[in-house]
């Protein structure tokens, strides 16, 4: 049989949760001789090839290759010159695949018309604990909605998210790398290396194909469920802004994102009404507004 699907999985001193991934990847659907798994450790310190030896040694079709440059960009790009099928998926550690996932990749680059670049699906979160509530769980889903189709205009431009993508093997050679300054370092918050690749596919025409039917669920721990990390999160999304100010090649437009993002975080958090605050509408406003407010700061960040 010919090898369909490559897997990559990027792991980062997640030795428990990524056996829990690599269960997942182990009991698919899809037949076990069309995929392979490389997993990419980036420097991990915790055991992790410790951890998972009895795998490698019982399963040939998974193998573990590392990376000594520091962040997931450099991991992925390293996995996916690994990569020998003819599409190359991506999950994170911390994420659990339907049991059909792997199959519902290949069937739909196999059978889509045109001949999707790209595929990607849904992504549902499983909390460590219960949110607090003030926190929006609606932030920790990714989805186009429940219609398969291909994605147009801003939809493209902003793709998949990193646990639920796939592409044809050549795009990296035609297209390029996923950019090295962008992305989680170790345990440091990184973000916009999708966007920034989604973007670049997107002024060269590529075909993305979004199928629901994909999906994948994905870890949120109770770190990143306190404030201190949402208010981290929100300051450090300016990446994204300059991701977008360069596309667009204006340096007004993040000025203008920042003007508008200030003003109406400020003003929407100094006049959000004090008595709702014990409820829980208003503690989702409040904290909202609040990143809003960080994100706007981060923003200065821009040069």
């Amino acid at each position: 049989m010919n090898l369909q699907l490559s897997i990559v999985v990027c792991t980062y001193n997640r030795k428990v949760l990524l056996r829990k991934t690599l269960d997942s990847l182990l009991n698919q659907t899809l037949h076990r001789q069309l995929y392979e798994v490389v997993i990419v450790d980036n420097n991990s310190t915790d055991g992790t090839s410790q951890a998972i030896a009895q795998l490698l040694r019982e399963n040939t079709s998974v193998k573990l290759v590392a990376e000594k440059k520091q962040g997931l960009s450099n991991a992925r790009n390293r996995g996916w010159e690994e990569a020998q099928g003819r599409y190359v998926a991506f999950i994170d550690d911390d994420a659990l695949a339907d049991k059909n996932w792997a199959k519902e990749l290949v069937d739909t680059f196999h059978r889509s018309t045109p001949s999707p670049d790209v595929v990607g699906g849904i992504i549902v979160p499983f909390f460590e604990v219960l949110p607090p509530s003030w926190f929006d769980e609606a932030k920790e889903y990714r989805t186009w909605g429940g219609e398969e189709r291909i994605l147009q205009g801003r939809e493209a431009a902003y793709g998949f998210s990193g646990s639920n993508m796939a592409f044809k093997n050549e795009i990296m050679n035609l297209h390029g790398k996923f950019n090295a300054d962008f992305g989680m370092e170790g345990d440091e918050i990184g973000l916009g290396e999708e966007t920034e690749y989604f973007m670049r596919l997107s002024k060269k025409k590529c075909i993305l194909h979004y199928n629901p039917k994909i999906i994948v669920h994905h870890w949120t721990p109770k770190a990143k469920l306190k404030l201190g990390y949402q208010l981290r999160r929100s300051y450090q999304s300016y990446q994204l802004v300059k991701i977008r100010a360069a596309k667009a090649n204006r340096v007004s437009f993040f000025l203008e994102k920042l003007a508008r993002l200030f003003a109406a975080s400020l003003l929407s958090l100094l006049t959000s009404p004090l008595f709702l605050l014990p409820f829980r509408k208003g503690k989702y406003l409040f904290v909202r507004n609040l990143c809003r407010l960080t994100r706007a700061v981060g923003i200065l960040k821009i040069k």
